[in-house]
């Protein structure tokens, strides 16, 4: 639905259908953003399900691009989720999955549909198959019903889950509930498993941002309730993997305790080196209180994650994607900063995420994706520079509000990002040099070197010689800028209020990046 005088609508997943009229119009555009919120089918806790290889070959069956197929293009509508750990993925936002440090990326599995692998999962655990149909150990047939609400997208998707596999040899049918039925139900234990949010909000910021708790949040994660939190005692198996080139090659299990100011700091103990228990509420109770960066932090999503490989307390099929603005062509041209930021590079997701995306702020903030982006000062109408896009073009986005730049994800000059901005508006741009100067005294001699490096320009090398008796070194690094004429005007009445906008947001970047790691 187009409202607030046609500038803004709210599209999260909206049918490829609606996309396609609204650019038929020809009057508007409209700006597609992965909101790294997944949805997919939880597994049932019953007998076979409670089962670590039969849910594990689960994840081998399904093929996600086959799924989200059937609600619209791929990258359109929604992008396929080939991994089961809630982080954003590799495919999706490159630049937030490249903030987990290693040891974490290093146990996430980037699965492929292989039912031979996992028709030895299921063969493992003690079933067979036989015409076309898997059998538990006692000949009983292997069933699975799926519940979803009345969502189109979902129900859709769903079928073709069903369909996979059936195919597969595990008869699959769908039941839909009402909607505020189902919600009631799912939450209070009341359904076996569901299909719904395995995650929402997924770590917009990275791996050190609140984020990381609306991953986890039962309320964002619906398919948790019935995959894992309605477990006795919020207790199920746990194991960590062993991952050799993108494949599990075994499993182990090590105690994991915290220190923390929580009722109970066990998190995972061991049966035996191979099996283990994990207890979500003292999990969720610590990864609220450990401080992101901390060793501690970071082992606890290693814990969440390593779960996931193992337990597969549910399934991402697919990412939903974002329809964060329709504009109007007329008065407002987002194109330079999608062509120039684009999500898909991991240099600029966090900066696309800042500046094009609805809740790049954060949840309680400005809704209305127009206003927020006007408010981040990058948009303007056909024709005009709008005053972020000067700020980078003229440097001064770097040198007269550094902290703006790194709050938006833009930390260091970037020749590259200017010049592409400049293109765009057919001008050229001022580039921002970096001067370093180092000193090195010795009791005998003092050498003093200056090297300065300006793009595109010329770089000085001076050395000289003088006697001293006192020895020291001192290194200082300054930002520069270098002036360059410009064919085009870049500074206009919107510069002025962009600087006023972008001084205000400064003043509040402290408090925001505090509510971030909370």
């Amino acid at each position: 639905m187009i409202a607030h005088k046609d500038f803004y609508v709210f599209g999260w997943a909206a049918p490829y259908s609606i996309l396609q009229t609204v650019n038929k119009t020809g009057l508007y555009g409209f700006v597609i953003m992965p909101d790294i919120s997944a949805i997919g089918p939880s597994l049932p806790l019953y007998y076979p399900w409670n089962i670590p290889q039969v849910r594990q070959a689960i994840a081998y069956v399904i093929n996600r691009t086959a799924v989200i197929l059937t609600w619209g293009p791929v990258g359109v509508v929604y992008l396929p989720y080939w991994i089961l750990a809630p982080m954003p993925a590799p495919n999706v936002a490159p630049g937030l999955y490249l903030t987990f440090p290693e040891s974490i990326r290093s146990i996430v599995i980037n699965y492929t549909v292989n039912w031979t692998y996992a028709a030895q999962l299921l063969e493992s655990a003690g079933l067979y198959y036989k015409n076309g149909q898997w059998y538990l150990p006692n000949g009983t047939p292997l069933t699975l019903t799926l519940y979803t609400d009345g969502r189109l997208d979902w129900l859709t998707m769903s079928s073709e889950i069903a369909a996979e596999l059936s195919k597969f040899g595990i008869p699959t049918k769908i039941v839909q509930i009402e909607t505020a039925t189902y919600y009631t139900e799912e939450s209070s234990c009341q359904l076996p498993d569901s299909v719904d949010f395995v995650f929402a909000g997924g770590n917009k910021g990275g791996v050190d941002t609140l984020w990381i708790y609306y991953t986890i949040a039962q309320w964002t994660a619906y398919t948790l309730f019935t995959g894992a939190w309605c477990a006795p005692g919020t207790t199920v198996p746990f194991a960590f993997p062993n991952v050799v080139d993108n494949h599990i090659t075994g499993w182990y299990c090590q105690p994991v305790t915290t220190n923390l100011p929580i009722p109970n700091n066990t998190i995972v103990w061991c049966v035996n080196s191979t099996f283990g228990y994990i207890n979500l509420t003292n999990w969720e109770n610590a990864i609220t209180a450990a401080t992101p960066g901390t060793d501690t932090y970071y082992n606890l999503i290693k814990v969440f994650y390593s779960w996931f490989e193992f337990w597969v307390p549910a399934i991402q099929i697919g990412e939903a994607q974002i329809g964060t603005a329709v504009y109007p062509k007329d008065a407002v041209d987002p194109s330079w900063a999608l062509t120039c930021m684009p999500v898909s590079n991991p240099k600029y997701t966090m900066a696309a995420y800042s500046t094009e995306y609805e809740f790049g702020i954060g949840w309680g903030g400005i809704k209305d994706a127009y206003s927020l982006l006007s408010y981040m000062g990058a948009f303007a109408p056909p024709g005009q520079i709008p005053p972020l896009a000067q700020a980078i073009i003229n440097g001064s986005l770097w040198t007269k509000t550094p902290q703006f730049a790194a709050f938006i994800g833009l930390p260091t000059p970037d020749p590259e990002l200017q010049a592409c901005v400049a293109s765009y508006f057919h001008t050229t741009y001022t580039p921002v040099t970096t001067s370093t100067t180092t000193t090195t005294t010795t009791p005998v001699t003092t050498t003093t070197t200056s090297t300065t490096t300006t793009t595109a320009v010329s770089t000085v090398t001076s050395t000289a010689t003088v006697t001293s008796t006192i020895t020291s070194t001192s290194v200082s690094t300054t930002t520069a800028v270098t002036t360059v004429t410009v064919t085009k005007p870049i500074i206009s009445t919107a510069l002025i209020a962009g600087i006023v906008i972008i001084v205000i947001v400064v003043a509040a970047v402290a408090a925001l990046i505090a509510l971030r790691r909370r």
